[in-house]
C-alpha cells in the first residue's frame, strides 16, 4: 500500500496521504505524509506565483508595446521636426543673407545720397556765388545805363551849342556881306564856323545815335540779367527743396538700415537658435529610437518569460494538488 501511494506522487499526485501504523514503517509513513504535504504546499505557492507572474507579464508586455508604439510615434515625429526645424533654419539663412544685402544696398544708397548732398552743398554755394556776381554785374550795368543818359544830356547840350553856333555864323555872314569888301576875311571865317558848327552838329548825332543803342543794349541787358537773377533764385529754391527731399530720403534710409540690421541680427540669433533647437531634436531622437529598441528587448524578453511561464505552468500543472 505504501509503494503504491508512493508510486501515485511520482505520476504528480500531491493528494496522497499514507495511513500511518505503529512502527518504523509508520514513522516512514508520517515522514513521507509530511513531505508531500510541504511539497503540496511549495507546489501551491508556485501555482500561485506563476499565476500572478502571468497576469504581471500580461499587464508589462500590453504597457511595453504601447510604449513602444508611442516613441516609435515620437521618433516619427521627432525626425519630421527635425527636418522642418533644418527647413527653417535654411530659409532663415536665407533671409539673413538677403537682410545683409539688403543692408548693404541700403548702405550703398545711404552713402550716395550723402554724396550727392554734399555736391549739391557745393552746387547751391556756387549758385549763390553767381547770384552774387550776376547781382553786382546788373548793378554795375544799371549804372552804366545811369552814366549813358548823363552822356545824352551832355551830347543834347553840345547840339544845342553847336544849333547856337551855326545860327551865330549864319547871322554873321549876313552882317558880313551888308559890309561889303571889307568884311571878305571874317566872311571866310564865319563861312568855316558855320561849317565847323555843321560837322559838330552831325558828329553829335552820330554820338546820340550810339549813346541812344548803347542805352537800348545796356536796358536790354539789365533785362536779362534780372531775368537771369530771377531763374538763379528759381534755381536756388529747386535745389534747396531736392536737397530737402534728398535729406529726407537719406533719413528714410537710415532707418530701413536700422530696421535691416535688426532683422538681420534677430535673424542671425533664430538661426543660432534653430540649428541648437535642432541638435536637441536630434538628440532626443537618437534617445527616443534608443527607448524604442530597448523597450522592444524588454518585450521579446517578457515575451521569453511568458513562454517560460507558461511551460512552468504547464510542468506544474501536470501535479495534482487538490
Amino acid at each position: 500500500e505504501l509503494l503504491e501511494d508512493v508510486e501515485g506522487v511520482v505520476r504528480g499526485d500531491l493528494t496522497v496521504r499514507v495511513d500511518v501504523n505503529e512502527g518504523e514503517i509508520g514513522t516512514v509513513a508520517d515522514f513521507f505524509n509530511s513531505i508531500v504535504e510541504s511539497l503540496r504546499d511549495i507546489i501551491i505557492k508556485v501555482k500561485v506565483s506563476i499565476m500572478q507572474l502571468d497576469e504581471v507579464i500580461g499587464s508589462n508586455e500590453t504597457t511595453i508595446r504601447h510604449l513602444t508604439q508611442q516613441a516609435l510615434t515620437q521618433t516619427t515625429e521627432i525626425s519630421r521636426i527635425v527636418d522642418a526645424v533644418t527647413q527653417m533654419t535654411v530659409a532663415m539663412q536665407a533671409v539673413a543673407s538677403s537682410a545683409q544685402q539688403a543692408a548693404q544696398v541700403v548702405n550703398t544708397a545711404a552713402n550716395t545720397a550723402s554724396k550727392t548732398g554734399e555736391a549739391m552743398d557745393t552746387t547751391v554755394e556756387n549758385i549763390l556765388n553767381l547770384r552774387e556776381i550776376v547781382g553786382k554785374t546788373a548793378k554795375k550795368v544799371k549804372r552804366l545805363g545811369q552814366s549813358t543818359q548823363e552822356i545824352s544830356r551832355v551830347v543834347a547840350l553840345i547840339n544845342d551849342i553847336s544849333m547856337q553856333t551855326n545860327l551865330l555864323a549864319i547871322n554873321a555872314g549876313i552882317e558880313a556881306a551888308r559890309m561889303g569888301e571889307e568884311s571878305q576875311g571874317f566872311l571866310v571865317v564865319a563861312e568855316e564856323v558855320s561849317e565847323l558848327a555843321a560837322r559838330s552838329a552831325q558828329a553829335t548825332k552820330e554820338v546820340a545815335e550810339i549813346v541812344e543803342n548803347i542805352q537800348q543794349e545796356t536796358n536790354e541787358v539789365v533785362e536779362a540779367m534780372q531775368e537771369g537773377v530771377t531763374h538763379v533764385v528759381k534755381g536756388t529754391q529747386i535745389v534747396e527743396d531736392a536737397k530737402h527731399s534728398l535729406n529726407q530720403i537719406l533719413d528714410v534710409s537710415r532707418q530701413i538700415d536700422a530696421l535691416v540690421q535688426s532683422i538681420s541680427t534677430a535673424t542671425v540669433y533664430g538661426v543660432q537658435t534653430s540649428q541648437t533647437v535642432s541638435e536637441l531634436m536630434k538628440q532626443v531622437a537618437t534617445t527616443s529610437k534608443s527607448t524604442s529598441e530597448s523597450s522592444v528587448r524588454v518585450s521579446e524578453s517578457l515575451q521569453k518569460t511568458a513562454r517560460i511561464s507558461q511551460q512552468l505552468q504547464e510542468t506544474v500543472g501536470t501535479l495534482k494538488v487538490n
